[in-house]
């Protein structure tokens, strides 16, 4: 949550650009995280659930917005989309806890 108020509150083009990128490529190391899973499961290295990490990608394009390169913009939109639709969020989410209990145990 802070660093999507760091970026809405960031007016330095460059900076803006960067951290774009940076997004862009982690939603690129996910789809393909998804695509290579066999079965539910992508999502169980991360710490907060599928449906919370989808919504920050979200919020990080709106953030975002027409505040970086339109090509950019469009890039970062387009793999977050990708996670959507490729994301069966009941399984994922399942299996997320299962992780998480694991972990805790």
């Amino acid at each position: 949550q802070a660093y999507l108020e760091h970026l809405r509150a960031e007016t330095d083009p460059s900076v803006l650009a960067v951290a774009a990128a940076d997004k862009l490529n982690n939603a690129h190391a996910i789809v393909a995280d998804i695509r290579a899973a066999e079965g539910p499961g992508a999502w169980a290295r991360f710490n907060a659930p599928p449906e919370d990490q989808l919504g920050y990608y979200r919020s990080l394009c709106a953030a975002f917005g027409s505040r970086t390169p339109e090509f950019l913009s469009r890039e970062v939109r387009a793999a977050v989309e990708e996670i959507h639709v490729l994301t069966d969020l009941d399984a994922e989410t399942a299996a997320w806890q299962a992780a998480q209990e694991g972990r805790s145990k």
